[in-house]
């Protein structure tokens, strides 16, 4: 419980450094509320908990990564709504890499973010595709490059099935 705590502090803390404050709720927040598992090509085994934040203006989004290997990692994704796009700030724990992407949200049955991941040495250019099959399957790919032009290349995919769903609430109204 103490780690949900303190990962809930990080994103919370990382939204309000790099999106405008008072975002609304992600259009998309109902259909990925709840705990989702998944598994990548290499064996990693991924558990992905999406929930409201306390005001109930982010999703927010916890990833337990257990490598083929045993390795955990935690990340930890806040998304938030401003006009016409979706902001979604990313962060390992332990890591000093920050992912910042933005979207406009689900055309059809496709959601991409493009951004850029900032680590200690280098800028790499990212984008993550999700892409729906149903209300219990998505598959999520992560592609990288050295360069806003590309060329991009595919990192790693994961495929996604709901384990239990859970309510998102309605942003509270703005006064």
């Amino acid at each position: 419980m103490r780690k949900v705590l303190t990962l809930l502090t990080l994103a919370a803390a990382l939204v309000a450094a790099a999106v405008p404050a008072r975002g609304a709720m992600p259009a998309f927040a109902g259909y990925f509320a709840g705990t989702w598992t998944c598994t990548t090509a290499a064996g990693a085994h991924v558990m992905k908990t999406y929930g409201a934040s306390e005001t109930g203006n982010e999703l927010l989004l916890f990833n337990t990564y257990v490598t083929s290997s045993g390795r955990v990692q935690l990340i930890s994704d806040a998304y938030a709504q401003h006009g016409d796009t979706v902001s979604d700030i990313s962060h390992a724990l332990g890591s000093s890499a920050i992912y910042v992407g933005t979207s406009p949200g689900f055309v059809g049955d496709r959601l991409v973010f493009t951004g850029t991941m900032t680590t200690a040495n280098a800028v790499i250019y990212e984008l993550a595709t999700i892409v729906r099959s149903d209300a219990t399957h998505f598959k999520r790919t992560f592609e990288n490059a050295r360069s806003a032009d590309g060329p991009f290349t595919t990192v790693s995919s994961e495929d996604c099935t709901r384990v239990a769903a859970a309510p998102v609430p309605s942003p509270p109204a703005h006064p």
